[in-house]
């Protein structure tokens, strides 16, 4: 699922009138007078938000940087010097793409400056103007303002160049999505099933490709934890005459060999998201018995001597007599080699 979050700031104002008092520590010698630090009477400082700030420090919080500075004939003042945007600065007189939006710090005193949205931002970092459209990897959004408001609308979902308009559906790949709205502004999309063969599928339903029996199972938009949309192998399928054909991860069914009296035992094994089935052992039925063979083992049936051996490509096979074959070492499938 593809979303994209927006979050429109708010207009903010700063100005040395409207900077609230904040209480520091008085330490030994110290004295707080409004924002002013001082030590055995003598400013030194500034006090902000709790925090003792010297001559010349600066101090940031989410919106702006300010610097203590102080003069003879101005005295001690905190003055707000850069716009911060997500933890970056701007000075005044410049602009910059944020996300989806673009900003402007402006001054209009030594004491106040303005952050302000003047526009949207493309995936490149440009100005898109109020009216405009323009496109992000996965979507389509207008610039427009609402009041005082800048902010980019999600309008549409683009899918390999084309556009889907909001409520409507289409087939990527392996899975059908909407394309829908999220809030006000915002815009995802969002899986709604699974397609194979064609042929589209809801989630929890299940469905055959080739041996093995999968379930649709799409992610939750609304969970809080990561979730991946899939279509997840759950059984093995082989037919068998008493009509049981789907066999759960760790069981078994018999496969006949290629000599009389021969075969193999096959597992339906599931490492991660891969599922296979495997010969794990060959068996030969000897006057009522059957009889398990492991790998590298041989045996002797009504006077055959016969040999049961992976063979170069890692699968158990019956074989003949008692062969000289030199076959690589099989890793186990499960350790992912």
């Amino acid at each position: 699922m593809s979303c994209y979050k927006i979050v429109f700031p708010f207009l903010a104002l700063i100005s040395l009138g409207g900077i609230a008092e904040s209480k520091c520590v008085e330490e030994s010698g110290d004295q707080i007078r409004g924002i002013v630090w001082y030590k055995q009477n003598r400013p030194v400082g500034c006090c902000y938000l709790g925090q003792k700030i010297p001559h010349n420090g600066h101090f940031i919080d989410d919106k702006f940087k300010f610097v203590c500075t102080y003069s003879p004939e101005n005295g001690t003042l905190f003055l707000p010097v850069e716009c911060v945007q997500n933890g970056k600065h701007i000075a005044p007189g410049q602009v910059l793409a944020d996300g989806l939006l673009f900003y402007s710090c402006e001054r209009y005193s030594d004491f106040i400056i303005q952050m302000k949205i003047t526009g949207c931002a493309d995936k490149s970092g440009r100005k898109i103007e109020i009216g405009q459209t323009f496109e992000t990897r996965h979507f389509l959004f207008q610039c427009e303002k609402r009041g005082s408001v800048v902010q980019a609308r999600g309008i549409a979902c683009l899918v390999n160049g084309k556009k889907v308009d909001i409520g409507n559906s289409y087939i990527d790949g392996d899975f059908w999505f909407y394309c829908k709205q999220r809030g006000r502004n915002g815009i995802r999309k969002e899986a709604a099933g699974c397609v194979h063969n064609n042929v589209t599928f809801l989630p929890n339903e299940r469905f055959m490709k080739g041996n093995f029996l999968f379930k649709c199972e799409i992610a939750d938009p609304t969970a809080a934890s990561e979730q991946v949309s899939r279509h997840r192998a759950i059984a093995c399928y082989h037919e068998e005459t008493d009509g049981n054909s789907l066999f759960d991860v760790g069981e078994h069914w018999y496969l006949k060999g290629e000599y009389p009296n021969t075969g193999y035992k096959v597992v339906c094994r599931q490492s991660g998201e891969n599922m296979w089935a495997e010969a794990m052992e060959c068996y030969f039925d000897d006057k009522g018995k059957r009889h398990a063979v492991l790998d590298g083992v041989g045996y002797t049936l009504n006077g055959t001597t016969y040999l049961c051996k992976k063979n170069e490509s890692c699968v158990l096979r019956i074989y003949k007599g008692n062969p000289k074959l030199r076959f690589k070492n099989c890793p186990d499938r499960k350790a992912g080699k």
